[in-house]
Formats: C-alpha cells, structure tokens, sequence
C-alpha cells in the first residue's frame, strides 16, 4: 500500500511531460490567437500557423517550452497524484466498504470530489508557471511593448521585479475558475467514458484505443467549457506590470469591448485540435505507467 501511495505521483509526472511535448505547439498558437486581438478576432488559425513558422521552430511554436517542460513534471505529479490518492482514501473510508472495494472503479461523486481537490492542489505551482508561459508566447516580437525576455527565468525576475511574489500568482483567482471546474469535467467525462468504451468492448483487449478517445474527449470538454475564462486569464497574466487591466472584471469589459463575444472564442479550432492530442496521450501514458507500476 505504501508504494501505492507514489504510483500516481510517478505516473502522472511522465504522462504530463509527454502531454506537454506533444501539445505546446499548438498551445502556443492558442494563446497567439487569445490575446493579439489588435489584428481581429476572427483572426484565422492558419494565418496564426503561419506566422509562427515564418519565425521557426524554436521562436515560434516552441517558444516558452523549457520553463513548463521542467515544471510540468512536477505539476503533473502533483495533479494525477493528488488525485488517484483521493480516490483510494475515499474508497477505503467508504463505510460500506471491504477489502476489495478499492479495486473497484470510483463512483462519479469520488472523482468529482478528488477532481477539485486535485485541482486546487497543482495550483500551486501551475499558476506562475502559466504565466511565465503566457508572456514568452505572446510576446514573440523582442522588444514588444519595451520589453525583453532572454528566457524564462527572465522573465519570472521580471515579474517579481515589478510586484513581488503576489504578482507571479497573477491571474490565480481566473485560473482557480478555470481549473477547478474543468477537472472536475475532465476526470468524471474521462473515467465514464473510458468505462462505458471498455464495456462495449471498443477496440483492442488492452482497452488503449478506449483509453485514447476518452481522454481526447475529456480534453476536449473541459476546454471548451472554460474557453472564456481561459481567454481572460491570460490577457490578465499578459499584462504583468498592471498597465493595462485594473481588475479581472475590467480585463474581461476589455476584452468584450474589443471583440464581442467571438473574442471569448479565440483560439477555439487549435484549442480543440490540442485538447484532443494532448490528454489522449496523458491519459492512455498516465493507465500504462500505473499498469506496469502495479505489475513490477
């Protein structure tokens, strides 16, 4: 049981860094999307992609890579851990419990409660982590706005330098909007889609076709349920020195006044595009690693 306690953890830290390599790129053209509303809304995706090919891999789409890739290991872990671990202390206080009831699958109401719990948890670190990325992606011209970024860490001194610790954790109540609800979406759609998939017995024995479509589509559904929120996040984390935005209320006026409410939808096709990639991998890598873990 002990070493039970870390599986999740372990888990959860791999699949989260091969979600993160096989989505930052069209991340990146999502936040591109979300906050250059100067150059319109409806601002195509295929003219967002190719700009960020004109500026080449590295500039363009995998700009603000490294910060998360290091980070979001940890936050993975943190998430998938906190997680899976809620789900067995839940079931073994369960009082109609018995031994073998924590093998079986979690009730919808187990995985909402430790979804928000698992949210809240990776908060933590996801916040200024998210907004070291948001700035590297947005700002791709040097010298936009006066401003520089040599990297990542640049650009956390940069933040600290112009309102301390409270402003590396800027945006923290619109990602505590964002994230709370959408895990909960995403870990209750995932597991009872991947139960009723595997029931119907779709695709290979193992169940990793099941695994690969329910995690696609929990992706997809709780992003596009907290698009919005999204957006205004990170028009709000954009703006790091405070220039711009009094408040998020004002960050999401702003933002309505620019471009109605299509601009809460900006960035909607690579959103969906990533959503689906992203957690198919996560998911199907994160039952594979806790399969062999359980096995060894």
């Amino acid at each position: 049981m002990t070493n039970e306690i870390f599986h999740d953890y372990v888990a959860g830290g791999i699949s989260g860094a091969a979600g993160l390599v096989v989505g930052h790129p069209l991340d990146t053209a999502k936040v591109q999307m979300q906050t250059n509303l100067s150059k319109g809304p409806d601002r195509s995706a295929l003219e967002v992609v190719r700009n960020l090919k004109a500026r080449g891999w590295r500039q363009g789409f995998l700009r603000g890579l490294s910060f998360p890739l290091y980070t979001n290991t940890l936050i993975n872990c943190i998430f998938f851990g906190v997680y899976g671990n809620t789900i067995k202390v839940i079931q073994l206080w369960r009082p109609s419990s018995s031994s073998s009831s924590a093998a079986l699958p979690p009730r919808r109401l187990d995985c909402l409660v430790a979804a928000l719990f698992a949210g809240m948890a990776q908060l933590v670190i996801a916040c200024p982590v998210d907004a070291v990325k948001v700035i590297l992606q947005s700002h791709l011209e040097k010298g936009k706005d006066g401003l520089k970024f040599r990297g990542p860490l640049s650009c956390l001194r940069q933040l600290y330098r112009h309102g301390g610790l409270g402003n590396c954790y800027r945006g923290f109540r619109a990602m505590s909007l964002r994230d709370l609800p959408a895990s909960a979406i995403y870990f209750v759609s995932y597991e009872e889609a991947v139960r009723r998939l595997r029931s119907a017995g779709f695709g290979d024995r193992r169940g990793l076709a099941a695994s690969l479509v329910a995690g696609g589509c929990a992706g997809v559904a709780s992003w596009v349920a907290i698009l919005p929120l999204d957006v205004v996040k990170s028009h709000f984390q954009m703006d790091f020195d405070g220039r711009k935005y009094r408040g998020l209320v004002h960050c999401f006026r702003s933002i309505y006044g620019a471009g109605g409410l299509l601009a809460f939808y900006a960035g909607l096709v690579p959103c969906v595009v990533r959503a689906f990639i992203t957690n198919a991998v996560i998911l199907t890598v994160n039952d594979e690693c806790l399969r062999m873990l359980k096995r060894n």
